[in-house]
């Protein structure tokens, strides 16, 4: 038996089929002291959010270490190399030291808010902001983190889960986070000081309770083509789903803190984006300060890129397979 997709059943797809966007979506993290402000539950610096449902505080998603000592300085969900994020849309949060140019959202942000909130950019030279740290006094939706005084928002990936909650591939490497961590936790943790593990290199788990209580070297400063006092600030990584760095077929996003050694060895900036791997090496230039409407001053630090991919919600998936049956069921008579 042969059944037609009629205009009924075709319009309930294209209406119900959802793209998952940045505007919807968001995980992030804070940083060591600003997160202390509404660290009244034992929270820590390594833990994962979803903006509030309930104000005025974020939802956790991901629990990290558990414990005081692990400052995650970035963070991303994987992203797959066949499917790779929009590279032409970035997200940021920078510093409160950041001025933007005029006109810009950052340039009008008061300068004690500008690093609880998260600006885009389609990197022509200017930036939007998406969300606002407290929600008050602007157009953008809330984070859920205190403001005047920023929560400073260390840590981004515009999807609310990694998204193999979604697609339960179990192997599927969307499922893994990737993280780096600052000085005080390189110095202080013994599951990171005995490795001689460093702000500039790169870890990996799985995305679940505790991840970062174990740490996984993904790739070490030396195959980053960093040194040992740079500190990556922000991160996005595309990996080819295979264990460990492949510089030739896994790339890395990133930028790296003001007083990191690369930055004035190569002639860089603490608010450019930098790439390293995708077949090439050394580090290079993926995208000056200025693209993202930054001034010579600014700092990244939080980085994600568009996820540029189209889901199906549960309920969407419900009315879909209802649209469907009762397609096929008018076909029948």
């Amino acid at each position: 038996m042969r059944y037609k997709i009629t205009k009924l059943s075709l319009s309930v797809f294209l209406i119900c089929w959802v793209t998952v966007t940045s505007a919807s979506a968001v995980s992030f993290s804070v940083d060591w002291p600003t997160s202390d402000r509404f660290d009244t539950f034992g929270w820590h610096e390594d833990t994962i959010y979803n903006p509030m449902i309930v104000p005025p505080l974020p939802e956790i998603r991901i629990h990290g270490h558990g414990g005081p000592g692990v400052e995650v300085d970035a963070f991303s969900y994987a992203h797959v190399a066949e499917n790779q994020p929009d590279l032409t849309k970035a997200f940021f949060s920078v510093d409160d030291g950041s001025p933007g140019v005029s006109p810009s959202a950052l340039f009008t942000e008061p300068a004690n808010e500008k690093a609880s909130d998260v600006y885009s950019s389609d990197m022509t030279g200017g930036n939007v902001q998406v969300w606002d740290g407290d929600g008050l006094n602007s157009a953008a939706p809330a984070l859920g983190v205190p403001e005047p005084v920023s929560t400073n928002v260390d840590g981004l990936d515009m999807r609310y889960d990694p998204p193999s909650d979604i697609l339960l591939w179990a192997d599927d490497p969307r499922e893994l986070i990737f993280w780096s961590v600052d000085g005080s936790t390189s110095f202080n943790m013994p599951a990171y000081f005995a490795p001689g593990y460093t702000e500039a290199d790169i870890f990996v788990g799985e995305a679940i309770l505790g991840y970062s209580g174990a740490p996984s070297l993904y790739a070490s400063r030396g195959e980053l083509g960093l040194t040992f006092l740079d500190d990556i600030d922000a991160l996005v990584v595309v990996d080819d789903g295979l264990a460990g760095y492949h510089p030739m077929t896994d790339t890395v996003y990133f930028s790296l803190g003001r007083n990191s050694p690369t930055l004035a060895l190569l002639g860089f900036n603490a608010g450019d984006i930098l790439v390293t791997g995708g077949g090439e090496w050394p580090i290079r230039l993926f995208a000056d300060h200025a693209l993202l409407g930054l001034t010579n001053g600014g700092n990244l630090n939080a980085l994600a890129f568009d996820p540029a991919e189209v889901i199906p919600e549960p309920a969407t998936m419900s009315l879909l397979a209802l649209g469907g049956l009762a397609a096929m069921r008018r076909r029948r008579r």
